[in-house]
């Protein structure tokens, strides 16, 4: 039985049964055991959809099959191979949904927590022009980025396509933004006791981002969850 071959249906309880081939499906129709109505998928579908809606359809009465009643021949079901279709995701979990949460909602809550000590820690009446340009040039990149991470973190979450190479490109964004914001605050002259200061910060944040982007690059790529979940 190969993959494509590969069909699950929900039983009474909803519990997922399988994997069998399209030729098991139609013994367990013929002996009651399903019916056309059952919720099925196989590994090329999105969703589970009734066993009369796939690519499995019910037969006209049979030939030469005088002892079957109008509901066995209703009951009875051929094999169809010019219906397209398409692939069935897993529901996303485990790390995956986490990597989701992480961009949808801790990303945007750490974001808006640093703007919020950035914004409070400035005294407008003595802080140099050039700390409070840098300090809302910083804070500008980061709101793109943010925003960036929750429009991955939604797409991976909803299956969308390509979900998961945006994901890896926005990981290598964001380790470029690390490494972008270490050298920020030397293009606005702030003074060398300022400097010295964002650059041991920044030093801490560009091993926190390459720590990050290492573990979820690796895991985007080498995840079989991932591979199962968009058919990689």
């Amino acid at each position: 039985m190969t993959m494509k071959d590969e069909w699950y249906f929900l039983d009474d309880s909803e519990k997922r049964q399988g994997p069998f081939s399209q030729s098991e499906i139609i013994n367990k129709i013929n002996t009651k055991e399903i019916s056309i109505n059952t919720l099925v998928n196989s590994n090329e579908l999105k969703q589970w959809i009734p066993l009369n809606k796939s690519v499995i359809q019910p037969t006209d009465y049979p030939k030469n099959e005088d002892n079957l009643t109008k509901e066995d021949c209703d009951n009875e079901i051929i094999i169809t191979d010019n219906i397209p279709v398409t692939t069935i995701p897993e529901r996303v979990g485990g790390w995956l949904w986490f990597f989701c949460f992480s961009q949808i909602v801790l990303a945007p809550v750490i974001t808006l927590y640093n703007i919020i000590i950035s914004q409070s820690n400035i005294d407008y009446s003595y802080t140099p022009a050039s700390v409070i340009s840098w300090v809302f040039t910083e804070t500008f990149f980061d709101i793109i980025i943010c925003g960036l991470g929750i429009y991955v973190g939604i797409s991976i979450f909803k299956i969308k396509d390509n979900a998961i190479q945006n994901a890896k490109y926005f990981l290598i964004l964001f380790l470029g933004y690390k490494f972008f914001s270490a050298v920020l605050p030397n293009l606005f002259g702030m003074p060398d006791n300022v400097i010295n200061i964002v650059n041991r910060e920044s030093i801490k944040d560009i091993t926190r981002g390459i720590f990050t982007f290492a573990i979820w690059y690796i895991y985007l790529n080498k995840s079989e969850r991932v591979k199962r979940t968009f058919k990689l």
